[in-house]
Order: structure tokens, then sequence, then C-alpha cells
């Protein structure tokens, strides 16, 4: 992006305390729900197991969210002919209002406003990730092996926005029109979530036709359970 015929772009790097977990569990909680204890006793016993792992990786993800982060950015300029100063030196780096005037005159960075009690940005996102984690646990406590259309479709969506929100998209490719149904993806023009800028629960029941629970294959290849 050119700005004056000088910026091209920003790099933009963040020292981030999260950490992707290793092997991610295609829906391990949603899965416990949807199964209903039905599968072959050991991939149930493994699929508790998945289930809890991911509760408390996802615990852990945002209790860090609270943690200060480090930010650098690095300015890539076009110069055509002679040298041109850059327009942000080095030394500017060191004067608060040098760093405000930057933010604020460059398009290519949103500067994000603090709320009305002055919350900053990673405060919110705390707040959303707790919330996601708590609905989501107490959805694994109550409904673990009993199905249930709402909690089995509620518990796939939870995870969904988990996964567009430190992957940045679904893990698995053929969940990308359900993230997109769902309201959680953020790459889709048709989801909430792209519309507003911020991640964004559609009703649970906006993906499916009738009673029909998260689809299967997730967890098993067994037609006959399909």
């Amino acid at each position: 992006m050119l700005i004056n015929a000088q910026l091209n772009f920003l790099h933009l790097y963040v020292d981030s305390p999260h950490i992707h977990i290793t092997s991610p569990f295609k829906h391990p909680v949603s899965g416990v729900i949807a199964t209903a204890g039905l599968a072959h006793p050991q991939f149930t016993k493994a699929m508790y197991n998945r289930g809890e792992t991911y509760l408390e990786y996802m615990q852990d993800l945002a209790g860090k969210m609270v943690c200060p982060f480090q930010l650098r950015i690095e300015q890539v300029l076009l110069f055509d002919g002679g040298v041109v100063l850059p327009r942000f030196a080095a030394r500017d780096a060191l004067v608060h209002d040098k760093v405000k005037d930057l933010f604020i005159n460059n398009l290519v960075i949103l500067p994000y406003k603090l709320g009305p009690d002055g919350e900053c940005f990673l405060d919110i996102m705390h707040d959303v990730l707790e919330f996601l984690v708590g609905s989501l646990s107490n959805l694994y406590s109550t409904h673990a092996d009993l199905v249930g259309y709402e909690a089995s479709w509620r518990a796939f969506q939870y995870e969904l926005a988990f996964e567009e929100i430190f992957y940045g998209n679904p893990l698995n490719t053929t969940d990308r029109q359900l993230s997109t149904s769902l309201g959680t993806s953020s790459g889709n023009p048709n989801s909430v979530t792209n519309r507003r800028g911020f991640i964004e629960l559609a009703p649970y029941n906006s993906t499916s036709a009738g009673e029909v629970p998260p689809p299967l294959l997730h967890w098993t290849w067994d037609q006959l359970q399909v």
C-alpha cells in the first residue's frame, strides 16, 4: 500500500505468550456430546481425554490474553530517484507523540480506542475467551454422552470460534462453509464475523435443517453410525 509514494507496507511482529496445540483434535468437546458414548469404549475414553486437554489448553490461552505483548513495527519504503528521509525515523519510536501520529495518520494501522471503562483490546478479548471457555466447559460437563441438538451445535460453534481466533481459519477444510453459516468465519463476506470485524456467533441452528447433529464424519467413518 502506497502512502505519498513512500510507504509500501509495514511488518508487524508480536511477541505473544500463546502457543498452538501440538496435535489439534477435531472438535473433541462437541464430539463427546454428539457421539453419545455409542462409539467403541477405547475411542470414547480417548475422546474424553482429548476434550479435557482441549478445555485446559483454551483456558490457558484465555488467561495469557492479559499478559503484556511486545510489538515491533518495520517500515518498508520505496525510493524513486534521490534518497528521501523516512517519514518515521528510528529515534521517533522513543517519542510518544511521534508513535501516536504514526498510528493515527497511516491508514494501514488501525488504532483501538479504549472502552468506556478504560478497558483495552486485550481486556475485551480476555473476557470473550473466558465466556467461550466457560460456555464450552459447561456444555461438556452437563451434556457429555447425552447427545442434544442444541448442545452439540453450540459446542461445535464455540470450537470453530476458538480456531478462528487462534489459527485464523477452521482447522478442517470441510468446516469452512459451516464456519460461515455459524458466523465465525473472518474470511467469508457472508459471515457475521467478517461483516462486523470481530468474532461473532450466529444462531446455533443456522446451519442445519431440522434436528441434524454436526457432521459425524468428524469422529467416525462407520457409515452405519453416520
